[in-house]
């Protein structure tokens, strides 16, 4: 992030601060030895990017996935499906990460959470505007279902 750049129209009291300190995340520290940077941490508690800067990363693990059907593709040839994650009654629509593990060309879009389950950045796809906050809320909270489940 950059600092203030138009320093005439700052007030004396802002002219100092950078863009943490504006928006008031000044209190956000990475732990020691992180590779993200503070620029990176407050995009993430903005929800705003990943730790790529590409936008959030989205569960998109079959196994959270429930009333599932293909809903059409993509003209990079990539299959879309309308789904409902585990508990959830809202529908969605994305891709399948376990579908893009199997195509060499979208391995790079999917991650593995440390809970075990696959993540997309939607954003390498080109379809950063199937990535909601609603999405990603549901997402988390079905892992933690599946989670508290399993235990």
């Amino acid at each position: 992030m950059t600092q203030l750049q138009n320093q005439e129209t700052a007030t004396p009291e802002t002219a100092d601060l950078n863009d943490a300190e504006l928006l008031g995340f000044e209190h956000i520290e990475t732990a020691p030895g992180s590779s993200t940077s503070t620029e990176d941490a407050v995009g993430l508690a903005l929800n705003k990017r990943g730790e790529s800067g590409e936008g959030p990363v989205i569960i998109s693990d079959r196994r959270l996935k429930t009333h599932v059907q293909r809903a059409g593709g993509t003209a990079e040839g990539l299959n879309l499906y309308s789904f409902r994650y585990i508990g959830e009654d809202h529908e969605f629509r994305g891709v399948m990460a376990q579908e893009l593990l199997a195509d060499e060309r979208h391995r790079g879009a999917v991650e593995v959470g440390a809970d075990g389950y696959y993540r997309v950045h939607y954003a390498r796809l080109g379809l950063a505007s199937l990535a909601t906050d609603e999405m990603r809320a549901a997402g988390e909270r079905a892992a933690r279902r599946a989670g508290a489940l399993a235990h």
